[in-house]
C-alpha cells in the first residue's frame, strides 16, 4: 500500500470517527480538569499554611498540555496552576502520562534566582513520603507523585485530596518555604 492509499484510509477512518472522539476527548478533559480543580480548592488552605504563604482560589489557573506544536505522550497533561512569578516560583497539581502509566502529581517549580539554598535532595533523603518524592536539580522542582491505576480511577476523588494532604505534611516536615532557605523577600510575597 503507497503512502497517498494509507492516506486515504486515514481519512475515511477519521471522518467516521472524528467527531465521536473530539467530543469524548473534551469531556475527558473537562471532568479531568473538574477533578483535579476540586480536589485543590478544597485542599488549599492546608498547603498554604503549611508552605507558610497565602493562597487563594482565584489564582488556580487551568492547565492543558500538549499545545499544537508539543504533541506527544510524554507532554500530555491537565490540571491547573498557581503562579507567582513574582516571587520566583509556580506550583503544578496535574494528571499526566508517561511510558504508559498514569499519574497524579503536586510540582513546585522554582525560578534561578529564588531557588533554594541547600539541597533538597539530601533534606528527601531523610524524609518518608507514602508517595513518590524528590527534587530535579536542573529543572529546580520539587514534587510529589502517585501512579493512578485504571482501576482507582473510580476512586479518584478520594486519592487525589489524600496525596495533597500528603503534599501538606512534606511541606510541613520541610519547615514551610523558610524550611527550605528561600529568599526570606519571595516568602514575603515583595
Amino acid at each position: 500500500m503507497d503512502k497517498s492509499q494509507q492516506t486515504n484510509q486515514l481519512l475515511i477512518a477519521g471522518v467516521k470517527s472524528y467527531p465521536g472522539a473530539l467530543i469524548a476527548m473534551t469531556e475527558f478533559r473537562r471532568l479531568a480538569l473538574k477533578t483535579v480543580q476540586d480536589a485543590v480548592e478544597s485542599n488549599l488552605k492546608l498547603i498554604a499554611t503549611s508552605m507558610g504563604v497565602e493562597l487563594s482560589p482565584s489564582e488556580i489557573q487551568k492547565r492543558f498540555k500538549p499545545k499544537e506544536s508539543e504533541i506527544g505522550e510524554e507532554n500530555a497533561k491537565i490540571g491547573v496552576t498557581i503562579r507567582r512569578d513574582a516571587e520566583g516560583w509556580k506550583q503544578y497539581y496535574q494528571f499526566y502520562w508517561e511510558r504508559e502509566s498514569f499519574y497524579f502529581t503536586a510540582i513546585i517549580r522554582f525560578k534561578e534566582a529564588a531557588a533554594p539554598a541547600a539541597s533538597i535532595s539530601e533534606v528527601l533523603n531523610q524524609i518518608e513520603s507514602k508517595f513518590r518524592v524528590g527534587f530535579e536539580e536542573e529543572e529546580r522542582e520539587l514534587f510529589m507523585s502517585r501512579q493512578i491505576t485504571s482501576v482507582e480511577m473510580r476512586r479518584v476523588s478520594e486519592i487525589l485530596p489524600e496525596v495533597l494532604r500528603e503534599w501538606a505534611n512534606l511541606w510541613k516536615r520541610l519547615g514551610g518555604l523558610k524550611g527550605l532557605n528561600v529568599n526570606e523577600a519571595t516568602i514575603a510575597g515583595r
